[in-house]
């Protein structure tokens, strides 16, 4: 999945990270999210954040955060494409 980068208040690149894996639940998949941290004042907040949390309300995962920098889910393997595209449609 591609993604666009964004500049931070020091204007280093900063770029999404998300990574899938195994879950110790037969037949589940883990799907990481991870962002940089948002500029202080953000008007939107964190929109990698906010778009990972509505495709996985719309997958209907078990979705997880910690503050706004890192979300986690955990899916059905076979709900794992459909959640990249709303993903991909929600940024």
């Amino acid at each position: 999945m591609t993604s666009k980068a964004f500049k931070t208040r020091l204007n280093l690149v900063m770029k999404r990270m998300l990574c899938a894996c195994a879950s110790q639940q037969p037949g589940k998949i883990l799907v990481v999210g991870v962002c940089g941290k948002s500029r202080l004042g953000a008007v939107r907040g964190n929109a990698f954040g906010n778009a990972f949390r509505k495709a996985a309300q719309k997958s209907r995962a078990d979705y997880f955060y910690e503050l706004f920098e890192s979300s986690w889910i955990i899916l059905d393997a076979s709900a794992v494409n459909s959640f990249m595209i709303r993903l991909t449609e929600n940024l």
